[in-house]
């Protein structure tokens, strides 16, 4: 059984925390449950995105089959095949503030354990060089970017 980071002389700073949700065509009714993708088409990323396993096994654990998995090369195909009708996908929420056509899609949430998605950055105690700092330091702005976005964007 894995240890808690804390336990094994490392540090850990959670730095971003994102909402998935689920994007379908303009008019569709709501999405509320696994259930109410019976069928569907999923536009999703290659096999190993984090975002689609979490999409999968959230439908098997419903036992709900999508109809088929359509693989997309980006977020913004997955907008545009969304907004033309040919099925639904997950995105986090801030992306949806690149696409200037919003009112061609709807916006469900994503009722999956694990949502919001968070992203951690890990390094050794002893171990905080320069390199780390700057990371840090990038990754603290951008963290602070995109949140002011996401705020702007709800109200």
């Amino acid at each position: 059984m894995p240890m808690p980071l804390r336990m094994t002389g490392l540090n850990v700073w959670l730095f971003l925390k994102i909402e998935l949700v689920i994007i379908a065509p303009a008019n569709s009714p709501l999405i509320r449950a696994a259930g109410d993708l019976e069928n569907a088409t999923l536009l999703v990323f290659r096999y190993g995105c984090s975002y689609r396993d979490r999409l999968t096994a959230w439908l098997q654990q419903a036992q709900v089959k999508p109809y088929r998995l359509v693989k997309m090369s980006s977020y913004h195909a997955i907008l545009g095949g969304v907004s033309a009708g040919m099925g639904v996908g997950i995105v986090p929420r801030p992306i949806l503030n690149t696409f200037p056509s919003e009112n061609l899609i709807t916006v469900h949430p994503f009722m999956e354990a694990g949502s919001p998605v968070t992203t951690e950055l890990v390094w050794r105690k002893e171990g905080l060089t320069a390199n780390i700092r700057a990371l840090i330091d990038i990754l603290s702005s951008e963290a602070k970017s995109v949140s002011e976005t996401h705020r702007r964007a709800e109200s």
